[in-house]
């Protein structure tokens, strides 16, 4: 038995908190219910867990839908919270949100979550691709970069894994114009994604790869594209 409580004087990483501990929680919560009894666990991580969301839902104020990067967890968002967040903080929710719908039978979390990652979504380029930083007020690009590593990773994976988990045709289809978006504009031999204006697909850096884009071919593979994984993981063996 433990008591945990998130009603301290904080500010933390609403996208940190999302993917570690409200996705802990819940993970841990399943198991439990799974491996004892009723008398032996309470569900109490789940309580942990809703409490935790409800906080986070705070992020969710601004007029886009796209959540603020920080809140503190006593007062919610700062009058000073900066404006500014990467697209994969931005829209990396919607798997955790929805399991805790799911469990709780309320879909307030579910849908802040996916109004999140439309409201980005709607935002991307001619190119269907989107950029590194967004304003959360007025939805505005702040960095046009465009990439799948740092700063906009999980925003692909959520997509995706979330189409899988729950089903949803019109997540999968977004996803299939973002991944040829991506194979059409950031490939390159040989073997790499380099980072590319989100407008016009030009190359910003000097073949530049980001190291967090190494999950990528797993996401292939879980895509389906395995002779696309097998090439890009050849490209990134070379690297290290």
């Amino acid at each position: 038995k433990f008591n945990l409580s998130f009603n301290n004087d904080i500010t933390i990483s609403v996208f940190e908190a999302n993917i570690r501990i409200l996705g802990g929680l819940l993970s841990a919560h399943q198991l439990a219910s799974h491996m004892y009894p009723s008398n032996l666990y309470n569900g109490n991580l789940l309580s942990y867990a809703k409490d935790l969301g409800d906080k986070l839902l705070t992020a969710f104020s601004s007029s886009s839908g796209i959540p603020y990067h920080r809140i503190n967890l006593k007062r919610g968002v700062s009058i000073n919270e900066s404006k500014e967040t990467c697209t994969a903080a931005a829209t990396s929710y919607l798997l955790e949100m929805s399991l805790l719908s799911h469990l709780t039978g309320n879909q307030i979390y579910a849908k802040y979550a996916k109004k999140a990652l439309m409201a980005v979504w709607n935002k991307r380029s001619a190119l269907n691709l989107v950029g590194a930083m967004i304003n959360v007020k007025t939805g505005k690009w702040i960095q046009i970069h465009s990439g799948i590593g740092a700063g906009i990773d999980s925003f692909y994976e959520t997509i995706l894994k979330s189409a899988i988990l729950l089903g949803d045709n019109e997540l999968l289809d977004m996803f299939n114009v973002a991944y040829s978006a991506v194979q059409q504009h950031l490939w390159f031999q040989p073997g790499y994604h380099r980072e590319v204006n989100m407008r016009n697909g030009s190359m910003l850096f000097s073949n530049v790869v980001s190291s967090l884009q190494a999950f990528w071919p797993a996401l292939q593979v879980l895509h389906g594209q395995v002779n696309d994984a097998i090439d890009t993981f050849d490209g990134l063996e070379d690297i290290w």
